[in-house]
């Protein structure tokens, strides 16, 4: 079966959902994922087993967040397509209850109908490089070691 998943952006938002693409993988599925274009060549590289897919579109309206995603999946022949977003500007909400009485993560895990538990296996699917890492340690930190984290606040 080929699924697909729509969360174009939100870089922090497509790494949490990664594990939900490793669920249907183990299952005998092949993921189709739509992204940033931007995202594509990292993406890639961070889990190969996922087909992620360039989205050309400018990321202002819903032609990036929804249209362009829909309309590659459904040339790929999709069966299943789950879009993870929780909320997308004024556009009604496709699952109101679950938007209502879950966390933004729960949501995305719980509109795919795969248990949360999975979020917690990132690491598990997560191919690292971790020679790229040492360097951008030491040219930041000025030390390669593991006593420093880096953290995205913006």
């Amino acid at each position: 079966m080929r699924i697909g998943i729509i969360q174009t952006h939100g870089l922090g938002d497509i790494v949490i959902a990664a594990p939900i693409a490793y669920y249907f993988i183990e299952r005998g599925h092949e993921i189709f994922w739509p992204i940033d274009k931007t995202f594509l060549s990292f993406m890639s590289f961070a889990f190969p087993q996922i087909c992620f897919l360039p989205v050309t579109a400018e990321p202002n309206n819903l032609d990036y967040f929804r249209y362009e995603p829909e309309s590659l999946l459904n040339n790929l022949g999709c069966d299943n397509v789950y879009e993870l977003y929780s909320r997308l500007g004024s556009e009604p909400n496709k699952h109101p209850r679950f938007q209502e009485c879950l966390t933004f993560d729960q949501y995305k895990y719980g509109v795919a109908g795969v248990p949360f538990k999975w979020k917690w296996f990132l690491s598990d699917f997560l191919k690292r490089d971790l020679k790229s890492e040492f360097k951008l340690l030491k040219k930041v930190v000025g030390v390669s070691t593991f006593s420093y984290a880096f953290v995205h606040e913006e």
